[in-house]
């Protein structure tokens, strides 16, 4: 009788510990599959908090960097003789905020999930 047998081999790395590789075939079965190798890494608390802080720092750069991008973007554009409209966000919330929770135009969270995206700043 011809058994397959799985070996499970934990890889550890200076940046955390691989999980679920994928290294001898890529990735062809589930909701995920795409059709490359790969694997998650699995960080100890400390290098979680680490990265965590990296990525943020990252992305309020990314986000002052895109926010000023804009500004210079928009100047140009005015003075290339093009028109550029500044949306009346009050206007715009009063309308889409009554919609946000309304399962009938595809909002397809609860509430509880919702009010915490908010909370976001």
């Amino acid at each position: 009788m011809n058994e397959k047998t799985t070996v499970a081999i934990q890889f550890i790395t200076p940046f955390g510990t691989l999980r679920y590789p994928k290294v001898s075939q890529p990735d062809t079965k589930g909701k995920n599959a795409d059709g490359q190798f790969k694997t998650d890494i699995v960080f100890n608390d400390d290098d979680f908090a680490i990265v965590e802080k990296a990525l943020k720092e990252a992305a309020a750069k990314a986000t002052k960097s895109i926010e000023a991008s804009e500004r210079i973007l928009a100047g140009e554009f005015r003075r290339l003789g093009m028109t550029v409209v500044e949306p009346d966000r009050e206007a715009f919330r009063k309308a889409a905020i009554p919609l946000h929770n309304d399962a009938s135009v595809g909002a397809g969270w609860t509430r509880a999930q919702y009010d915490e995206l908010q909370a976001l700043k």
